[in-house]
């Protein structure tokens, strides 16, 4: 049993550098101030859910902290972004299975012990 606790804090840390990285990204940095401008949150408040890299961009799907979800596509080479879609969170968790679903657990656990809500 200590064995399989440590992994999940291993998962729990590893997952918790990623979004300080995903938000202190300099690439990322044109689309995150866009995002929380139009949609009135705080950098603190944005979790990277999925990324997806394609040949010429990348496809983003970001929680915004409390209850909605934003698709992005950022370019590869500049800063040229575009919002594809949004969603509640709700709608994005009952879609999720397997890896996905673990994967979000993790996620979410980092925003509950970040606004105090675990």
């Amino acid at each position: 049993m200590g064995e399989v606790r440590a992994a999940i804090e291993r998962d729990f840390l590893g997952e918790h550098e990623r979004q300080v990285d995903f938000r202190g990204d300099q690439h990322f940095a044109p689309l995150l101030q866009f995002i929380c401008e139009r949609y009135q949150v705080e950098r603190s408040d944005l979790y990277l859910l999925e990324i997806t890299p394609d040949q010429y961009e990348l496809s983003l799907l970001i929680w915004l902290w409390p209850d909605r979800v934003v698709g992005c596509e950022v370019a590869r080479e500049g800063s040229k972004f575009e919002i594809v879609g949004t969603g509640t969170i709700q709608t994005h968790k009952k879609s999720l299975r397997g890896r996905k679903a673990k994967h979000f657990k993790i996620v979410e656990r980092i925003a509950l012990s970040e606004h105090d809500q675990s």
